[in-house]
């Protein structure tokens, strides 16, 4: 569900916005991709 999701970027717009991914892991270098 939709409030499932609330905590990340869908996988597509991740995809559309590398330097936001980029970013993300910056700050979370310990997350999974």
């Amino acid at each position: 569900s939709d409030k499932d999701q609330t905590s990340w970027e869908p996988a597509n717009h991740l995809r559309n916005s590398p330097d936001l991914v980029q970013d993300f892991h910056s700050s979370y270098p310990h997350k999974p991709c």
